[in-house]
């Protein structure tokens, strides 16, 4: 099988845990585990930008924006 490599399984604490070959480190700090059947999947989980790229997902924008129609300010008496 490709990309398949043999490791090992370790305790740390009170959880088991599976030590990653070098050439087969994921990036981040966090990932998400699924079972399939008697296997386990593996995937990165993609680190939030925050802020960082919410210009470049709300530019290309292809139609207009619609503002909702609002009613005329209400004239009170001052406190």
């Amino acid at each position: 099988m490709a990309g398949a490599a043999r490791s090992k399984i370790f305790w740390s604490g009170g959880s088991q845990a599976l030590r990653i070959p070098k050439e087969m480190r994921l990036p981040g700090a966090d990932v998400m585990i699924r079972r399939r059947g008697k296997a386990l999947l593996v995937e990165p989980i993609p680190q939030e930008d925050g802020w960082e790229g919410f210009w470049d997902d709300l530019l290309p924008l292809t139609r207009t924006v619609r503002r909702h129609a609002t009613s005329p300010v209400e004239k009170r008496k001052p406190l």
